[in-house]
């Protein structure tokens, strides 16, 4: 059956009639429908007189927000001219701080190859960045090591800074001599490869600087001394393995149980010492007491 147009009569041809009256009334209902599209949606900011609306796929203003201005770009892009953000540390940087933790963590959990991957590595940034912290991380500690009251922040830091800086003097020492004393074992080895390996080391001496630390503000005296010879002893098995991973050796295993014998001997032996030295100051206290009542008699 036919549709017929109500303003002309003739029969609808299509979807709609060509007469005026039909065009008229499609236009208006046209801009009804755009009028409600353009409509704020509840919780929307609406759009500023003779501002742009958001066009579609643009992020729509969320509730309280300023709408951009003029010469703004729209919502949810930056502005003109503006540089994206940039990360605070570089994706260099950050590989270069892993590296410095996993050789940090790794030479108390495998020494040797962690010494391994430092001699191995392409690049010594990770390992001198670590002789830095090590360094200044022994600095404080020593610094804090006064064992009496009267004794001035000023002085132990001067002395701080002579220690620190034997200590490291001492690794760069014992780097450049391996470096050096290697080269028939393992041609490939240079005096920066050498060094990375001993500065790694360096982190040793940091562990011990904070017990040392522990036991002199708790007055463990018998630990602070057994605690300084083993610092000693650490030192030199330390080079002990660092040059035997740059000779291509393998010596890991000896190394712990070094460390372990070393220390537990030094711990027996103060407090032997001070068991004998405790002994023989009461007898000649004894002695020189008697001696001086019997001159009084």
């Amino acid at each position: 059956m036919a549709n017929f147009c109500k303003y002309c009569g003739k029969p609808i041809v299509g979807d709609s009639c060509d007469c005026p009256g039909a065009v008229a009334e499609a236009q208006a209902k046209a801009q009804v429908q755009q009028a409600m599209n353009a409509a704020p949606q509840p919780g929307q900011v609406p759009p500023r007189p003779g501002q742009v609306p958001p066009q579609p796929g643009q992020v729509p203003p969320q509730p309280g927000q300023v709408p951009p201005q003029y010469g703004q770009a729209p919502y949810g892009q930056p502005q003109y001219g503006q540089a994206p953000a940039q990360p605070l540390v570089s994706p260099q940087m950050q590989t270069v701080l892993g590296e410095v933790k996993d050789l940090a963590l790794g030479i108390f959990r495998a020494p040797e190859r962690t010494l391994q991957q430092a001699a191995a590595a392409p690049v010594k940034t990770a390992q001198y960045i670590l002789l830095g912290i090590a360094s200044v991380v022994i600095l404080f500690l020593i610094s804090f090591m006064s064992p009496v009251k009267g004794i001035g922040y000023g002085t132990m830091f001067k002395f701080a800074f002579i220690c620190t800086l034997i200590t490291v003097g001492v690794r760069l020492v014992y780097g450049i001599a391996a470096g050096l004393a290697v080269r028939k074992q393992n041609p490939s080895v240079t005096i920066p490869t050498a060094i990375g390996v001993f500065s790694v080391t360096l982190v040793y001496d940091a562990a011990i600087c904070l017990l040392l630390l522990i036991f002199i503000k708790i007055s463990l005296w018998e630990l602070v001394i057994a605690f300084l010879l083993f610092w000693l002893v650490a030192s030199v098995i330390c080079a002990y393995l660092a040059t035997d991973v740059l000779a291509l050796k393998k010596s890991g295993t000896v190394f712990i149980t070094s460390l372990v014998i070393q220390l537990v001997l030094m711990v027996v032996l103060v407090f032997v010492i001070r068991g004998i030295g405790a002994s023989m100051l009461g007898d000649l206290l004894e002695d020189a007491a008697g001696s001086l009542m019997g001159s009084m008699w």
